[in-house]
């Protein structure tokens, strides 16, 4: 999957709300059960290296206000992927 976010500039989090058809970047931090199941599903072919760590860590911070921010884009990708998987949201 080509996540694209270096060519036309959109950050992570404005291509997560996409993948899941959130109108507004805030519907990220009210997500349904299986929006969170679509979520995880859509970012799981990503790569860690096709965003940058700072945005990694901004969509963990964004979504889950308790994440201690990860050292590398992988470690911040996995920690991403299983609190979507894990955790409900606030």
């Amino acid at each position: 999957m080509e996540l694209a976010l270096r060519q036309n500039g959109e950050s992570l989090l404005d291509w997560m709300a996409r993948q899941i058809s959130c109108e507004y970047l805030s519907d990220l931090r009210q997500l349904t059960e299986q929006q969170r199941k679509n979520l995880s599903a859509a970012l799981k072919p990503v790569k860690a290296d096709e965003s940058e760590l700072r945005q990694w860590n901004d969509a963990l911070t964004y979504l889950f206000h308790d994440s201690a921010a990860q050292k590398t884009a992988a470690a911040a990708r996995e920690m991403l992927l299983r609190q979507l998987n894990n955790q409900r949201q606030r």
